[in-house]
């Protein structure tokens, strides 16, 4: 007896087929405050953000790149007392699901007298159609006493010895930041530094 197959017709898609949809733009933040002289504390911001969430571009030299600018200011009521914004570009060889999957740390401070404040960070994605995250913290900067006392405590990814000039550096110990204050599979250790 014959043996009939049916096939339902797949439309061909390769003319239209569109780019899969970006991942939502978004950053991980936290805040510390630490003593920096006897009336001046020292709040160090820090944020992580997933190169999955950037939007790369290929350059001349097939490598791809991507740019974000961070814009951070510090408010005391509604005066701004500071602010700081730089530009950092992320380059890699390839787009492999390994290379995507790295988290871009990002480290900066103020130095301020005792107060009560507003911090505000923003990341723009600049390849991204201006794709963007804010983010704000109410910070109680209080004045460290003559008295034994703690800065906050910062959790942190890894500690390792380190005397270089990079602003992960503390105390002679490179202190990355985890913002995210996740732990698990990927990351199952947990540091602090106080």
């Amino acid at each position: 007896s014959p043996c009939l197959f049916a096939q339902d017709a797949v439309p061909d898609t390769a003319a239209t087929e569109e780019a899969p949809p970006q991942v939502k733009f978004e950053f991980s933040s936290d805040w510390n405050r630490f003593r920096a002289q006897d009336s001046l504390i020292f709040i160090e911001y820090t944020a992580a953000i997933a190169r999955a969430v950037l939007s790369y571009q290929k350059q001349e030299d097939d490598t791809y790149a991507a740019e974000f600018i961070v814009e951070s200011k510090i408010f005391l009521g509604d005066s701004l007392v500071n602010m700081k914004n730089w530009r950092t570009r992320d380059t890699m060889p390839e787009l492999n699901v390994q290379a995507m999957s790295l988290i871009i740390p990002i480290i900066n401070y103020f130095v301020v007298p005792e107060g009560q404040y507003t911090l505000e960070i923003k990341i723009t994605d600049k390849f991204g159609d201006g794709r963007a995250q804010s983010t704000k913290f109410e910070i109680d900067a209080f004045a460290f006493g003559d008295a034994l006392t703690l800065s906050d405590t910062q959790l942190a990814t890894t500690i390792q010895r380190d005397d270089s000039d990079s602003p992960f550096a503390k105390n002679g110990y490179k202190v990355m930041p985890n913002p995210s204050a996740l732990y698990g599979i990927g990351v199952p250790m947990l540091y602090t530094y106080t």
